[in-house]
């Protein structure tokens, strides 16, 4: 419950880093995107992305390296995306995530998000 009322108090951009990013996933898995966490063997691999179909797939293993306990981004973490991310410079935006697009690899669009300026 608290996670819904901070998300649409306007409060997002007062969260942690951790907290805006799931809620830019959750906000992708609305609008119809699949979710893809991969391990660090699949990532390593390259994963195999699902066509042309919305979907952001994720280093799982990296999490918890990237994030502190109190959410906050340490380390850049790439993220690759298939399908029509015209929404995505917005998204990021919105929950105030910064990033930067790399060039694209392998069928993926890749983008790394990046810590915080302080």
């Amino acid at each position: 419950m608290e996670y819904i009322w901070l998300a649409s108090s306007g409060e997002l951009t007062q969260q942690s880093a951790l907290f805006r990013f799931t809620y830019m996933i959750d906000t992708l898995r609305t609008m119809g995107w699949k979710d893809m966490l991969l391990s660090a063997k699949e990532w390593a691999a390259g994963g195999t992305p699902v066509g042309n179909i919305c979907a952001i797939y994720t280093p799982k293993d990296e999490l918890h390296q990237v994030f502190t306990d109190r959410g906050e981004l340490i380390k850049p973490m790439e993220l690759r995306l298939t399908g029509d991310i015209s929404g995505i410079p917005a998204l990021l935006v919105q929950c105030n995530l910064t990033a930067e697009r790399l060039p694209d690899d392998d069928g993926y669009v890749v983008y790394q998000l990046l810590p915080e300026q302080s």
